[in-house]
This record gives structure tokens, C-alpha cells and sequence, in this order.
């Protein structure tokens, strides 16, 4: 296969008609202008001068494709269901050899691959009835530009990569400092593409700048609080023609409001909602000690909603649903989500909501590219697909980096031949299964089984303060200075993984390979910072390791900077944004800003959680 940048729109988009209402706009049959003009483009970059004809035909029962192909043309016969049309022409795109694992990366069949497919057939039926992907823009990525300061060129790309992997759901996290100007015309093309657009908001959230319906007053008296949330939600409604509006309940993750007043905000909000034909979704946290009598656990309130309400129930990390640990947010496990997902299952509309990249120094930011993301996903997706939930929409917080890898690979589970499969997306890129097979195998064992993730995933001031709760259960550096067992068994732990690092010199995709080097890098640098710890007699020579450690995975990260997909973003930059953080995920990945800060942790040998800090308490949960 030939790779190609994935080209930007312009052309395309100026061919898109006006979008019809919002009933008609996910029901109508094939959108032809828009979607046509794509497939014509795609097959003319492999056969210039190609010309290629769709053919459609209703049928409510079945998706069937057939790809012919004569002197001058080509034609591509299919019939299906109305709401699928899309979905079932970008399948047979896919059958023909294009793929689309990044939204500025296609590859694409040689002109011999292409024609090998000529008169062939293919029946498609997707494996969840809603798929698509929740957008976390309170994190700062590609997509605070895309959606919110004007470079809409990358949305655009976004919601064609959607399409092209069969999704049908975009959900994006409003900011209350955004600006939301571009999105009407946005979502008339997603409308163009069969993907439905939904808000994500909060009832009161005032945590990282969430678009809440409340403010702080009204949620805390309930004084005038239900004329606010109509006033506001209406408001919304005039700007934002969405499709469907996801809330999150509390004032924050952490903290709760009045579960009874909470319930007659929900009900208030449907009600307006359901005026405009438009559904309701709540998000369900997985954060623990919010359990109220009565009422059980705060996050669960939605049982006690309306039918119609939807729910979405939340996942976090690399973590799956039957992992016998899970040890985030004061957990143990998910079991109790997994229940409240298959009872809610039976009795209203409810989607799984994973996520495959997580941000404040656990993955994007550190770097760390962490496989158990390929393997929890597929085992959810196959687990979900099983007890027939309807939807999966999965949390991503950005793609570069190597992640594009664990969103593509969980788009892909939407297909049955990759359903349950961790190496599906790895197989279509060329990569040989007999090669990353170890390097998943090793990865789940030392870092998830082990649990060396605590040790190479980097402090936060959720974790060093002792009044807001950590994310994720670690031993922290202020632990380690005169506690030589624990430092010991850190060190063997480290040191065995080290030691069986798997080989990735067989691995062939460039950006995969470097992000494999810079975590095998990083398990180098955890272990030289415990030895000048543990044999302060030679903490010099073990400190200029962990600095030689850095140092190389730092060359190795400024490569990928200047390669960057969206040279337009805040990806890899410290700017100003909408967001309650001053610089992109890929900013202090590439300056192994949170590697820095620990070996000044270990020099001054005094733990101080301000030291180096990156994050400001004030606008995370009250700007």
C-alpha cells in the first residue's frame, strides 16, 4: 500500500449543500454530493483520471456492496438501510484498500490492488448500532484549535476520518470560554457524513472550564435554578443545533449536589430536550466516596431518571471493565460500572464509554505509549458487544504521538473481523502480529500486572496534595528517600523489565517504533533515579544515566515535533487557550518536562509538590 496525506477539503466542502432539517438530516439516503466527491477523489489518487459511479438502492434488512469494473469507469453497487448508507460506502472503501488510521493519514491500494477487487461482493453489518467518539477538548489538543479557534480545517479532517472508519456518534466537551461559532456549520457536515453531533456540557460543573448550565450560586441555593437551566439550555440550543446533549452531573468529579434537586434538574433538562426532539445522555464518573444515604452512590443517580434519559458509563486509563485491578480514583475495580451498565442496558438506551488516551502525566503528556490500551479496549468491545449494548463511544484526548494507533484500533472494533482483536489496526498497517505480540505481552505484565505503571507515570498535584484525591494509587518520591526495601523492590521490578524488554528493531511503522523506544527509555530512566536513591554513594554516576536516558528519548521526541501533523496547533506549543492549561499535551511530552522534574526531585533529595509544578489549582477548578 501507498501512504498519502489525507489532503484538506477546501473543494470538497464547497460542493456540500445546504444541510437539511435536523430530522432528515441523519435519515436521509446517500448524500451523494459530498460523499461521491470523496470515493472520486480517493480513486483518483490511485488512477488519475478515474471515474467512478454509486449506485444505491434501499434495503432495510441487509448491507450488500459490489464493485464493478469496465473500459471507463467504475461502478459501486450497494444496498442498505437509510441510516447506514455512509457507513456502508466508506466499508467498501475499506474493502478496496483504503484505509484511514490518522485523520491527516490514508493509505492507499496500488492501481493492481484496486482492480484485483473488480466484480467482487461484500455484505457489512456494523457491531454496535452507535459508535463514535467523545471529544475531550477541556484537555489541549488539535481539536481545542479545530473546534474552537478557528482552524477548522482539522475538524473537518476529524469528522472525514469518522466516516471513513464507520463511526456515527461525535461528541465534544463545550468549554465556556470557547468560541463556538464554527459549529453550526460543522455540524451540517457532519450531518452530510450520517454522524450524529452531540454537546457534552455540565448541570454545574465548574472544573477545567466546563460549559455549565448553572452557575456556582444556583447550583449551591437552588435559588432560581430551574428558570437558569431553561434559559440557558434554550440559549444553547439557538447557537449549537445539536443532535443530542450529554451531561455530567456535581460540581466537579469529586463533589456532588443535592441528588434530589439534581433529579429534578435532569428531568427539567429533558423536558426542554424532548420539546426539540432532542435526547438527554448523562456521563457516569468513575471517582469513589460519594455515597449519600438514600441515594447510594452520587454517579448512579441516573437510575432513578426518566426512560429516556441515556446513559453513559465511563471508563478511565487502560484499564477494562473485567481487570481484576484498577487501581484509579480509590478503586479496585469496575466491577460496580460493569453491573450498573448491564442492568441499565435492559431497562433505557446505554452507551460504554472507554477511553484510549488519558492526560495529566498518566500517557500523552509523560510521553508513554501504553499498549494495554490496544488489549483493554478490544476485550471491552468484545464483552459489550456480547451483552448487546447498543453503543460504544470512546473518550479521546488527542491522536499524535503514536495514539491515532489505539482510536483507529478501536474504531476498527465496529467490524466483525476485528472485534475483540488488540492487533487488528497492527495487521492493516503491515506490521507483523509475531513481532508486537511481545511487546504487548511484556507491556501488560511489567506495567499493568506489576503495576510498574505507578512507577513511570509522573506526580500531579491530585496526588502530592493531601486534601483532593490521586488518580491513580502510586508510592510517591517523598515515600522513596529513606525507605530503602521499598526502593529495592521498585529497583528489582524495573530492572527485570529492563532486562526482558522485547526487541523493536523489527517494528516497521517509524512513529510506533519511536514511541516503543521512548517508554523502554523511560523504564531506563525510573530505574537509574531509584539506584541514586538507593547507593547515594554513586548517585552522580546513576543521575547522569537517568540525564543520558532523557536526553535520548528527548532527540528521539523532538524528531516526531517537527512531524507533526498539525503544525497549526497548540499540539507540541505553550500558548494561551480555552482550556485551563497553558500548553498543548505534546509540549512537555517533548520536553520530558515531568522526567526532568523527578530527577530534580531526587538531586535536592526534598520533595516539595510545588517544585516544577505545571498545573494552577485556581483555573482547573474555579476559572
Amino acid at each position: 500500500m501507498q501512504i498519502r496525506a489525507l489532503l484538506t477539503l477546501p473543494l470538497l466542502l464547497s460542493l456540500i449543500p445546504a444541510a437539511p432539517t435536523q430530522a432528515s438530516a441523519i435519515s436521509d439516503p446517500l448524500p451523494l454530493v459530498a460523499l461521491q466527491s470523496d470515493a472520486q477523489r480517493l480513486f483518483q489518487s490511485v488512477l488519475p483520471g478515474a471515474r467512478l459511479e454509486i449506485h444505491w438502492q434501499p434495503n432495510p434488512t441487509q448491507n450488500r456492496i459490489r464493485f464493478l469494473c469496465f473500459k471507463d469507469h467504475f461502478e459501486l453497487n450497494f444496498q442498505t438501510e437509510n441510516k447506514e448508507t455512509a457507513a456502508t460506502l466508506s466499508s467498501a472503501l475499506h474493502e478496496l484498500g483504503f484505509l484511514f488510521p490518522h485523520p491527516r493519514m490514508t493509505l492507499t491500494p496500488t492501481a493492481s490492488q484496486l482492480r484485483s477487487h473488480c466484480h467482487q461482493s461484500w455484505a457489512w453489518k456494523p457491531q454496535f448500532e452507535q459508535r463514535g467518539f467523545h471529544i475531550h477538548t477541556q484537555h489541549p489538543s488539535e481539536w481545542v484549535d479545530g473546534f474552537f479557534q478557528g482552524q477548522t480545517a482539522i475538524a473537518q479532517d476529524l469528522l472525514f476520518w469518522l466516516y471513513h472508519n464507520q463511526q456515527n456518534i461525535l461528541q465534544l466537551q463545550l468549554l465556556r470560554t470557547a468560541d463556538l461559532k464554527d459549529l453550526p456549520k460543522l455540524i451540517e457536515l457532519a450531518h452530510q457524513l450520517q454522524i450524529n453531533f452531540g454537546l457534552s456540557i455540565s448541570l454545574a460543573s465548574v472544573q477545567q472550564r466546563s460549559y455549565a448550565l448553572l452557575s456556582p450560586w444556583a447550583a449551591l441555593t437552588n435559588w432560581g435554578a430551574e428558570d437558569e437551566l431553561r434559559r440557558h439550555l434554550q440559549a444553547l440550543l439557538q447557537k449549537v443545533p445539536a443532535d443530542f446533549v450529554a451531561v455530567e452531573l456535581g460540581q466537579s468529579e469529586f463533589t456532588s449536589t443535592n441528588p434530589q434537586q439534581t433529579l429534578a434538574w435532569l428531568q427539567i433538562a429533558s423536558d426542554v430536550l424532548q420539546s426539540h426532539k432532542i435526547p438527554l445522555w448523562t456521563k457516569i464518573h468513575v471517582s469513589t466516596n460519594q455515597t449519600l444515604p438514600q441515594w447510594g452512590n452520587y454517579n448512579f443517580l441516573p437510575r432513578f431518571t426518566d426512560p429516556r434519559t441515556g446513559i453513559q458509563v465511563h471508563t478511565v486509563f487502560f484499564y477494562g471493565l473485567n481487570d481484576p485491578l484498577t487501581p484509579v480514583y480509590g478503586r479496585q475495580n469496575f466491577s460496580d460500572l460493569r453491573d450498573f451498565l448491564l442492568t441499565e442496558g435492559r431497562k433505557r438506551n446505554v452507551w460504554y464509554f472507554p477511553e484510549t488516551s488519558y492526560y495529566v502525566g498518566l500517557d500523552l503528556d509523560v510521553p508513554l505509549f501504553l499498549t494495554d490500551y490496544l488489549l483493554a479496549r478490544a476485550e471491552d468491545s468484545l464483552f459489550v458487544q456480547h451483552n448487546q449494548i447498543s453503543g460504544v463511544v470512546n473518550f479521546s484526548t488527542g491522536q499524535e504521538l503514536g495514539y491515532w494507533l489505539m482510536d483507529w484500533n478501536q474504531a476498527l472494533q465496529t467490524r466483525s473481523e476485528c472485534l475483540g482483536d488488540a492487533f487488528c489496526g497492527l495487521r492493516l498497517l503491515g506490521e507483523s502480529q509475531s513481532v508486537w505480540k511481545p511487546i504487548l505481552d511484556w507491556q501488560h505484565e511489567f506495567l499493568k500486572v506489576r503495576q510498574g505503571v505507578a512507577l513511570l507515570t509522573a506526580e500531579n498535584l491530585m496526588d502530592e496534595l493531601p486534601f483532593l484525591a490521586p488518580i491513580h494509587d502510586r508510592i510517591l518520591w517523598r515515600d522513596l528517600y529513606d525507605n530503602p526495601p521499598l526502593l529495592s523492590r521498585q529497583v528489582d521490578l524495573l530492572q527485570e523489565a529492563w532486562n526482558k524488554r522485547p526487541d523493536l528493531s523489527q517494528v516497521h511503522n517509524s512513529e510506533l517504533k519511536t514511541m516503543l523506544q521512548v517508554t523502554e527509555l523511560r523504564v531506563r530512566h525510573g530505574l537509574a533515579l531509584r539506584r541514586a536513591l538507593l547507593q547515594p554513594q554513586q548517585k552522580d554516576l546513576h543521575l547522569n544515566d537517568a540525564k543520558a536516558a532523557r536526553d535520548q528519548a528527548e532527540q528521539l521526541l523532538q524528531v516526531l515535533k517537527k512531524q507533526t501533523r498539525y503544525p497549526e496547533s497548540l499540539v507540541f506549543l505553550r500558548r494561551a487557550n480555552p482550556t485551563s492549561y497553558r500548553e498543548g499535551y505534546g509540549f512537555t511530552a517533548s520536553e520530558t518536562f515531568f522526567w526532568r522534574r523527578e530527577e530534580g526531585l531526587v538531586e535536592q533529595h526534598k520533595w516539595n509538590p510545588f517544585f516544577e509544578n505545571l498545573y494552577e489549582l485556581w483555573p482547573l477548578f474555579f476559572d
